[in-house]
């Protein structure tokens, strides 16, 4: 199996529908079998699309005609005959224009979907708002898409990230199998004594567990919530709640091997 994590910032890129295309290119090619997806947009103004295909719905969500995991999931389908059920949520408004969300994009029979929200604030108007969404599959793999806040709100100067892991672990309390948490978790590997140390105190980073990685940093230089930022970084991750052997993790779309879709790279394990 394949797993593939990417904050797309879709339709803030320049040619992104191109964009869009050389991901899915990359995920016939590469044959992967979920996708996360973080900043997966829809603008606000757009019709609502009724019943769309392979769609699973967590939680009432409506869909855009342009939601972006929606145009990859039928491109997907009608460009490489790859069919994929795939579910997104909304966190909150972004950019201001657009219903920002989280999507998983699964090729694997499912259960089920579910949404989980993590943040104190259910606000949509607050850009705090921070709202998993996951699939439990037919093997009891539980796979979780999320975009996570800072460690401290650069606005509210207030703690952010440890009330949401503490969220997502009272989740996994209640789950023997295999859980993946997939995602931007905007708390970089490399700082100490803050997000990072927090979350492998109960999970373990994939990474770590590879037997083989290629890259490290998926950002580099000034990105939106990180402008002052001078320094490659990694903050896209998937971790487990076990330690389970995965053979190879790599960067990718990181404008050596593949381009650059994104102001993010993409992460991806191979089991």
């Amino acid at each position: 199996m394949k797993f593939l994590t990417l904050n797309t910032h879709s339709w803030m890129e320049e040619n992104a529908i191109n964009k869009m295309k050389q991901l899915a290119a990359f995920i016939h090619e590469e044959q992967i079998d979920i996708v996360a997806l973080q900043e997966v947009n829809q603008s606000v103004t757009e019709s609502i699309v009724d019943s769309p295909p392979h769609f699973v719905n967590p939680d009432h969500e409506v869909i855009k005609s342009d939601n972006f995991a929606l145009l990859l999931a039928n491109y997907l389908k009608t460009q490489f005959h790859e069919i994929f059920t795939w579910t997104w949520t909304k966190n909150h408004i972004g950019f201001d224009r657009f219903d920002e969300g989280v999507a998983l994009l699964i090729k694997q029979p499912i259960n089920r979907v579910f949404r989980l929200p993590i943040s104190k604030s259910t606000n949509p108007n607050d850009f705090h708002t921070r709202v998993a969404v996951g699939a439990e599959l037919e093997n009891k793999m539980t796979v979780i898409s999320l975009h996570a806040s800072w460690w401290i709100s650069p606005q509210t100067k207030e703690l952010c990230f440890p009330y949401e892991m503490k969220q997502l672990n009272q989740f996994a309390q209640y789950h023997s199998s295999p859980i993946f948490l997939m995602g931007d978790f905007n708390n970089p590997s490399h700082i100490k004594n803050e997000g990072y140390q927090l979350i492998t105190q109960n999970w373990f980073d994939t990474y770590s567990l590879a037997n083989h990685s290629i890259g490290h940093d998926t950002m580099t230089g000034a990105i939106a919530g990180w402008q002052d930022n001078k320094h490659g970084q990694r903050i896209d991750f998937i971790f487990s709640n076990q330690s389970l052997p995965i053979k190879e993790a790599r960067v990718v779309f990181d404008g050596r091997e593949q381009p650059l879709i994104s102001d993010h790279f993409g992460y991806m394990i191979t089991f």
